[in-house]
Parts: structure tokens; C-alpha cells; sequence
């Protein structure tokens, strides 16, 4: 399954983020640009991170990290809604 599409600044920001060893904000990043889903995202990040030369954290373990990610993101938008009707 092929990468999708991404402009040229946004494609730069992610392998700079895989060069950096942070696959969680890349894949977040590659999700918002592309509007893939969280496995989508994550399965593109290990083969651009496999491209730059860089193994990523295989199996569970980045699947975790990855839902800890998105809930965490959505936990603090959710108080951020909150706090705002207070």
C-alpha cells in the first residue's frame, strides 16, 4: 500500500520527524495531512522510517504508544471544551 499523497512542506516536516526518532508526532502529522486512519498513518510512517534508515518501534509497542498519543491529544481537548462552558 503506497504512501498517499503529500505536499512538500508537510512530507519534509514528517521525515525530519522520523530522522528525529518521534513516529508518534509523524504519524499524527501524516493523519492530519492525508486524512488516512491511526494504522494507515502508523503502517506509512515504519515504511518512510524503513526508506530514511531508521527502524521504528515494531509490534504492540508502537501501536500502544500511538493510542496513548490520540487519547491523551483527545483527553486534553475534551477538558479544553470543558473548562471553556465553565
Amino acid at each position: 500500500m503506497p504512501e498517499r499523497e503529500l505536499e512538500a512542506h508537510p512530507a519534509a516536516l514528517i521525515a525530519q520527524l522520523v530522522r528525529e526518532r518521534k513516529f508518534c508526532a509523524a504519524a499524527r502529522l501524516y493523519a492530519a495531512e492525508t486524512g488516512a486512519d491511526l494504522i494507515e498513518s502508523k503502517l506509512a510512517i515504519d515504511r518512510i522510517a524503513h526508506r530514511h534508515g531508521f527502524a521504528p518501534i515494531s509490534g504492540c509497542a508502537s501501536y500502544f504508544l500511538l493510542l496513548l498519543v490520540f487519547v491523551g491529544t483527545g483527553t486534553w481537548m475534551l477538558a479544553e471544551v470543558v473548562l471553556r462552558l465553565l
